[in-house]
């Protein structure tokens, strides 16, 4: 039976734009550690390294959260 797969896609296009949001969420991570980095001899350069660190990790543990058993 063929439900011209409306139901099936909503979980996949579901998945595809939260790994999109986290892709792009982790390009702003790098983003911050490149530019703070780059800006290292000004004061506020490794406050932005630290808010990309401290956004990739989140990112990481979010990600894990997602994967355990409910």
């Amino acid at each position: 039976m063929h439900n011209n797969g409306k139901h099936g896609n909503d979980r996949r296009e579901m998945c595809m734009s939260l790994f999109q949001s986290t892709m792009l969420l982790l390009a702003v991570s790098c983003a911050l550690l490149l530019v703070g980095f780059s800006a290292r001899d000004y004061r506020w350069g490794p406050w932005l390294m630290m808010l990309g660190i401290v956004g990739a990790m989140a990112l990481i543990g979010w990600s894990i959260y997602q994967m355990l058993p409910r």
